[in-house]
């Protein structure tokens, strides 16, 4: 999801930030699994599933665990000039959040934020 002109045109800040998202994926998924890891485990407690066993939201531990649970399921690159460096929301269906997903706003190849899908946009 590219935010564009009608005559279907790009921002050059929305190719750079999207080919350097290419260049660093290896990194930057890492980064992401971690960060999304960490969102998990405070929404399994903020929801008091870490007293109780909830079969949406099992007890793990590591990102191997999490990518199990999670899909990729969009890239958004809004137009440049809204912040100040390469910016890029990543949208993920989960098993235990069907409705809402998850979203990650990365800021220079660097994670900013997560929460629900919506974040990104």
């Amino acid at each position: 999801m590219i935010d564009g002109e009608e005559d279907g045109t790009f921002d050059e800040g929305q190719y750079v930030a999207y080919q350097s998202l290419m260049k660093n994926w290896e990194e930057v998924q890492i980064s992401l699994l971690h960060s999304i890891l960490d969102y998990y485990k405070q929404r399994r407690c903020e929801l008091g599933y870490d007293i109780g066993v909830r079969e949406n939201y099992p007890l793990v531990e590591t990102i191997d665990q999490i990518l199990e649970m999670v899909s990729l399921d969009g890239i958004v690159v809004p137009y440049a000039d809204i912040m100040e460096g390469r910016e890029i929301g990543i949208t993920f269906k989960c098993t235990w959040d069907r409705e809402n997903g998850v979203g990650v706003r990365l800021l220079n190849e660097k994670v900013i934020k997560v929460g629900y899908q919506d974040i990104t946009f």
